[in-house]
């Protein structure tokens, strides 16, 4: 994708020129947005690629001396601005602020965390750090671009910000557990059925549910998850809160009975949320919380470990996470959290103490019909 020729000034140089870095910019958007090149060099021979830089958005603003070294905080700028989100999906954990040299408030902040957590960077030193400034040099530049042209060569790893404690199992659980409901499910077959042979005189008709299930919300105006298979059967269910409210489930935006989950909305606002994680970067042996209703003793509280990440269990095309858990019974549905950063990995799908749940799933579902709330979770 570099150019053979190069400007005479740097001929031989091991740095990395502002031009040949858009030159592989613009190769690179030009393969992921047209899926092929056709660029034809001029005079100057860099031209061709500068113009085509400024009419996508990804050449840098102001005057720019295109023969001069290009610094690493630069050269992430414009690799990013050039690149589709999809082509950088995050693969690894890496907490803000947590790379020693580049802060959030940094004007190249959001670049360099994004390659971080894409994998195509991993810092300089054994603590990660990036140097902003430094002169990029060709082999790091040829790095880069093939790391971000084919994604099994980026790297798997995880960083955390020093500065952020790590929490307690009381703490996670003081957190977490408001934004984690119990759902009662409602079937009229059911109510019929309870009416006629169980229910007492001073019973109400209906009031007695058909099964339960748990699930938690993402957004404080009553989007939430479940399982599809709590759900599936209902002809009325209700949410209730950990402060015991009730709230009626308004609807169901889209169910995956494959990955064993359901997007509802509940009818309310001002819900405590939980910020989803991403299944891909959890480890075998990471140690686990799970809050659920099992047999509908909400507010169940309980931890274990990452068993396996990748358990090809069906014929379903999917790949399942394995949990294992202290519990004498586990919840028919419920929240799964790392230790430190509190972030909601997958809904459980699963029986007794030993369970599975489909990795990085909850996105495809999602994508369906909630498209607005999509940027918020990734």
């Amino acid at each position: 994708m570099v150019a053979d020729r190069q400007c005479s000034d740097r001929q031989g140089s091991k740095e990395k020129v502002m031009a040949e870095v858009l030159v592989i910019s613009a190769n690179l958007h030009a393969i992921f947005t047209e899926g092929e090149t056709g660029f034809e060099q001029g005079d100057p021979w860099y031209k061709v690629y500068a113009d085509y830089a400024e009419e996508n958005g990804f050449h840098p603003d102001g005057e720019v001396a295109y023969g001069s070294p290009a610094t690493r905080a630069e050269v992430a700028s414009i690799l990013v601005s050039a690149l589709p989100p999809l082509a950088l999906s995050p693969i690894n954990s890496v907490e803000n602020d947590s790379i020693p040299d580049v802060k959030t408030g940094d004007r190249y902040a959001d670049c360099v965390y994004m390659l971080y957590r894409a994998g195509v960077l991993t810092g300089v030193d054994a603590k990660g750090a990036f140097f902003p400034e430094m002169e990029v040099s060709r082999a790091q530049v040829a790095t880069i671009a093939a790391k971000i042209a084919s994604p099994d060569l980026r790297t798997r790893f995880s960083m955390a910000n020093p500065d952020t404690p790590v929490l307690t199992a009381v703490e996670i659980a003081e957190k977490c557990t408001p934004a984690v409901f119990l759902i009662e499910i409602f079937n009229n077959e059911f109510d019929d059925y309870y009416s006629m042979y169980y229910a007492s005189d001073d019973e109400e008709y209906g009031s007695v549910p058909y099964s339960t299930g748990s699930g938690f919300f993402i957004t404080s105006d009553g989007i939430a998850v479940t399982n599809h298979h709590v759900i599936v059967d209902a002809d009325r269910a209700v949410v209730v809160t950990t402060d015991g409210e009730r709230y009626e489930i308004e609807g169901i935006y889209s169910t995956d009975a494959d990955a064993d989950l359901a997007i509802i909305k509940v009818a309310g606002t001002g819900f405590s949320t939980l910020e989803l994680g991403n299944s891909d970067t959890i480890r075998q042996g990471d140690r686990i919380y799970i809050i659920g209703s099992p047999l509908g003793y909400d507010n169940t509280f309980s931890e274990g470990i990452i068993s396996n990440t990748g358990r090809d269990l069906y014929d379903n095309e999917l790949l399942y996470i394995q949990s294992m858990m202290r519990a004498s019974r586990s919840p028919p549905s419920s929240s799964l959290f790392t230790m430190k950063s509190m972030k909601e990995l997958r809904i459980s799908v699963g029986s007794s103490g030993c369970r599975f749940q489909p990795c990085s799933r909850i996105y495809t579902v999602m994508s369906i019909t909630i498209t607005t709330i999509i940027t918020a979770i990734v």
